[in-house]
């Protein structure tokens, strides 16, 4: 493919991964990995490209968040915290064991949690700070986990501040700048190992920060128990479609 063409085409991809990552602070790399390679783009250069256009994108989605009052500073210091170390963690145990194993626990975890989430009615909303920060900490390292031994924490990141009972918002607007820092180092590793595409990173940054940051700005529109279904609908999407693929 052209180079003008790949970037066209990364262009629209990244438009609707952008919009997807803004407004539900997941969906960049579940969105834009499977559809640049059904479209032929190699795919070691495809996930080391949108692993390193994400940063940029969490980056604009989470500045958008953070105006709107979307974010708790204690609340990305816990998430960033143990998601960078569970991120170290996880990409050494993916050293020495199957990947089909990390697929399967994360695809039960994102079918069971959205299904959770799909069903709570009510509920009043957990305090970030005091003796619950213990379990704010353990929400970023389970997606902090996932994201060095599969590659994607997005979905499992705000699914686990959900859980915790975080309002959808701020869940979104909190997830977004911690995700920045756990993706950055192993961004910086596929640059060193070259595994990277500019053509196919300029088209998705190009259309997908300013998507992100509609998307971001979008979210504040919605409702929140609207927002949480929203979420909870997609997560329980991406469980049933990733558990489809290793079966």
């Amino acid at each position: 493919m052209e180079p003008f063409d790949t970037i066209v085409t990364s262009a629209i991809v990244g438009a609707a991964s952008g919009f997807s990552l803004g407004l539900t602070g997941m969906g960049w790399g579940s969105i834009s990995v499977p559809l640049l390679i059904l479209l032929g783009f190699d795919h070691s250069a495809v996930i080391g490209t949108v692993l390193t256009s994400n940063v940029l994108a969490s980056a604009a989605g989470g500045a958008v968040h953070w105006r709107n009052k979307n974010s708790d500073r204690h609340l990305i210091f816990l998430l960033t915290l143990s998601g960078v170390m569970l991120a170290i963690l996880g990409a050494l145990f993916s050293l020495s064991v199957k990947p089909r194993l990390v697929s399967i626990i994360l695809s039960i975890y994102l079918l069971v949690g959205g299904i959770g989430v799909l069903l709570s009615r009510s509920y009043s909303v957990m305090e970030v700070r005091g003796k619950n920060s213990i379990r704010f900490f353990a929400a970023g390292a389970v997606p902090g986990f996932f994201e060095g031994a599969y590659g994607s924490g997005g979905p499992a990141g705000v699914l686990s501040l959900l859980l915790l009972r975080v309002h959808a918002h701020r869940a979104v607007g909190s997830w977004l700048p911690a995700s920045l820092m756990i993706q950055l180092a192993p961004s910086i590793l596929y640059l060193a190992t070259f595994n990277f595409d500019w053509t196919i990173f300029l088209g998705l940054i190009g259309a997908g920060i300013p998507a992100t940051i509609i998307g971001s700005r979008f979210t504040k529109k919605i409702p929140e128990k609207v927002l949480r279904f929203l979420i909870g609908l997609i997560i329980f999407l991406l469980g049933v479609r990733l558990l489809v693929r290793i079966v």
